[in-house]
């Protein structure tokens, strides 16, 4: 995302599986540094047990791994060139690009992107979920933001918590169901000869400018 106000070019993302609560960090380089800064970012809310990531460089580096060993994460990697192993975050990119492309056209070309970026995670954060029907900052924190004086019931945390995993089951459930209907598992025989994609390193280009 080069220009827009900003030397900065990259934008890396962590969503709670959960809550869908969200960090955006904004950076110059996609190194095992920046992706350090945003589990720190992360770790400020609680520390996570488990990251489910894709082979980025920076995030299978050396560097990154010793660094989430010292601190007691485990990490777990998506099969390659299959983005929809991880389907939340790419998601959660799109709807990113989506709503950063809005601001910037509302503002003009020639605001610092970073600092939208900002407004754009908090928008989110504090907005209900398709799914759950809670924003994710109130199932993280459980507070209601912004939330006008009405007669409008919020149940407890822990209420909207149970809600929120009921409402997410049933969404996997229905999810998997379309899947498994319009796809078929094969079974491969020992020497079959099979066709594999070589794709491209993944772009990163998603929200250069248009």
């Amino acid at each position: 995302m080069s220009g827009y106000g900003s030397k900065k070019q990259y934008i890396h993302v962590a969503i709670d599986n959960f809550t869908r609560y969200l960090w955006t960090l904004s950076s110059k380089t996609q190194t095992a540094k920046d992706f350090i800064n945003l589990v720190k970012q992360i770790s400020q809310t609680n520390k996570p047990k488990l990251i489910i990531a894709d082979r980025y460089t920076g995030i299978n580096s050396t560097e990154f791994k010793n660094y989430l060993e010292k601190q007691s994460i485990k990490i777990q990697f998506i099969t390659v060139n299959c983005p929809q192993s991880n389907g939340m975050c790419e998601r959660m990119n799109q709807t990113l690009v989506t709503r950063l492309r809005c601001k910037i056209n509302e503002k003009s070309k020639n605001v610092c992107w970073p600092k939208l970026l900002i407004d754009v995670t908090e928008e989110y954060n504090n907005s209900p979920h398709s799914v759950t029907t809670f924003s994710p900052k109130y199932l993280m924190f459980g507070i209601e933001p912004f939330a006008p004086i009405t007669d409008k019931y919020y149940p407890e945390m822990k209420e909207a918590r149970r809600i929120a995993l009921e409402k997410s089951s049933a969404n996997h459930a229905l999810n998997k169901k379309y899947y498994d209907e319009k796809h078929e598992d094969y079974e491969f025989k020992i020497g079959e000869l099979v066709y594999v994609e070589n794709k491209n390193e993944i772009s990163r280009k998603k929200l250069e400018p248009i």
